[in-house]
């Protein structure tokens, strides 16, 4: 179950309550919290009726300014209201496993109104007993990077006082991923949306356990002994080693593939596979988290890149960085052996980097090395499946917005059962800020020329509207791609357009054209596949259409999607 919180800026509008179904689907949400809904009484009720959560505590609005919803799903979750105000309410949560307290926040965007909240902030803490969740729209910063722009004199007003509040009630922010920033006016950009949450832990211990002949052991000592024993003699080879009668019967590495792996790695390569490392995954036993490292790459990439080499010429070095945490993690309740609880490890990021970078390259071979009807430690393959598939290391995919000052592009074709052909494509900010969007029906022809044709109206549309800046093109098809940044022989059937293109792009200064995968490529999926609907000729949208705001929000907020999806 998943929770969500929303600063929607309005809920008043046709089709709000269905959005809101649309996000409780796509993302199993059990608890949705809706701030500035704006509206109240009897509209606020039919909007409420038509959200598919049984549910619903409210503080009504104001006239036309705030208004504070969460709605829930009973069968999961039992929501006791506690306290509420116009800028907050609390809740009691409880099921048959788990209880927690959560408050969700909108503060007043005035100063002065936010003391009034932050007073009875610090009345709940001091009564919580337990796990203590804050979640929602603070309209003030903890830290002075989490603001870019405006008048640093006038923002510091308000924001101490939030501070000295989440010092005393003990609080941590959980942090982010993606945007740093929620809100922006102008040229002015704040983190006000957040997550908080209470650094009590539950007092949940192990104080003993059985061991194998049913005996109790207890003890903090005994109890080490008896985990380390256990995992050692699960994980220790017994020194035997029989002869494996299908030891030739795998396909071999080509001396290519070897040559290939036996490569130094790049300073590149070991950056991007710490840019692929989770930000606040649980550090290893240095200590160390990758934030760390993708923050201060400046400083300390260099030694990173060194250690990196010297474990690749001299491999026993990888001992320097090894070390790892087994971590136990109950799989019922009430633990009572060992075989209860189940181990993960805790690595060095440095670690995690060089298997990451190992995988990577594997990854270009596993094709070759993995059967077909192959079902061993590839998910979801059964030995009756015979159509090949392939091991993917990385197995979830997202659209991913441009660098600052650059436009992005996504382009996508379409083709039916009977030829008939669409395409459609989206431009969008580093923000994720819808410009426009695109759509067409473009008669009979392949699917490589639909892909084509979606990309040069894109630019034909970009250059009537005399855009300017920097450009990124992006579609998820490779052979389009690749024709348009290596070019085509003349006997290629897509020669003629190829060339409209280029010229078209000839025009528009700072380009580049790169492939995706179709999973990051939705929003210009949706375009592609509404050109059917459409009478000949291509029709451009300044605003987004119902029909694209699921995919445009989970793009904007991040959502990746497995391989496949």
């Amino acid at each position: 179950m998943n929770v969500i919180s929303w600063n929607c800026r309005g809920a008043g509008s046709k089709g709000f309550a269905t959005l809101v179904n649309d996000l409780v689907k796509e993302y199993n949400v059990g608890i949705i919290c809706l701030l500035e809904t704006h509206i109240s009484g009897s509209q606020a009720q039919r909007v409420i009726k038509r959200i598919k959560l049984d549910k619903c505590f409210m503080v009504e609005a104001r006239g036309q300014a705030g208004g504070l919803w969460v709605l829930w799903d009973s069968t999961n979750w039992t929501m006791d209201v506690l306290r509420h105000s116009n800028q907050m309410i609390h809740f009691a949560i409880k099921n048959t496993l788990n209880s927690w307290n959560l408050t969700v926040v909108y503060g007043s965007p005035l100063p002065q109104f936010r003391i009034e909240l932050w007073r009875d902030l610090r009345k709940i803490a001091s009564e919580i007993r337990g796990a203590w969740s804050l979640i929602g729209d603070f309209n003030a910063v903890l830290a002075d990077n989490e603001r870019q722009g405006g008048s640093l004199t006038s923002c510091h007003r308000g924001d101490n006082a939030f501070r000295e509040l989440v010092r005393e009630c003990n609080l941590i922010d959980m942090g982010y991923q993606r945007n740093p920033f929620t809100w922006r006016r102008g040229m002015l950009y704040e983190r006000l949306d957040r997550v908080l949450m209470n650094l009590e832990r539950r007092k949940n211990r192990v104080l003993k356990l059985q061991n194998e002949n049913g005996d109790w052991i207890d003890g903090k000592s005994d109890l080490e002994n008896m985990a380390t024993t256990f995992y050692k003699n699960l994980f220790a080879a017994d020194g035997k080693v029989e002869k494996f009668c299908l030891s030739k019967s795998y396909p071999q590495l080509s001396n290519h593939d070897q040559q290939f792996f036996e490569v130094p790695f790049s300073d590149q390569e070991i950056f991007e596979a710490m840019k692929r490392i989770g930000s606040l995954k649980a550090p290893g036993p240095d200590g160390f988290q990758a934030i760390f490292y993708q923050s201060q790459w400046e400083i300390v990439g260099p030694s990173l890149c060194k250690l990196i080499h010297d474990i690749q010429e001299d491999p026993s070095k990888v001992a320097e960085i090894n070390h790892t945490f087994l971590t136990l993690i109950p799989k019922v309740e009430m633990v009572t052996s060992m075989k209860q609880m189940r181990p993960i490890s805790l690595c060095n990021v440095s670690y995690k980097v060089l298997t990451k970078m190992l995988a990577t390259r594997l990854r270009r071979v596993m094709e070759s090395l993995v059967g077909p009807s192959q079902c061993s430690f590839v998910p979801n393959r059964q030995t009756t499946d015979h159509a090949k598939s392939r091991l993917k290391t990385n197995q979830h995919i997202g659209w991913i917005r441009p660098p600052n000052n650059t436009l992005k592009l996504n382009c996508d074709g379409a083709v039916d059962g009977n030829a008939h052909a669409a395409c459609g494509g989206v431009l969008r900010d580093c923000l994720g800020k819808f410009i426009f969007g695109f759509a067409g029906k473009i008669g009979t022809c392949s699917v490589l020329q639909a892909e084509l044709w979606a990309i040069f109206h894109g630019l034909r549309i970009i250059k009537e509207m005399n855009l300017k800046g920097n450009f990124l093109i992006e579609s998820d098809s490779e052979i389009a791609v690749k024709l348009l940044n290596e070019g085509c022989s003349r006997e290629h059937p897509c020669y003629s357009l190829v060339n409209h293109i280029v010229r078209v792009a000839g025009e528009i200064q700072n380009l580049e054209c790169s492939h995706i995968l179709r999973e990051a490529n939705q929003v210009a999926d949706r375009f592609a596949k509404h050109g059917f609907s459409l009478s000949e000729g291509v029709s451009v949208f300044t605003q987004p259409p119902g029909w694209v705001n699921l995919p445009l929000f989970a793009d904007k907020s991040a959502v990746t999607f497995p391989r496949g999806f």
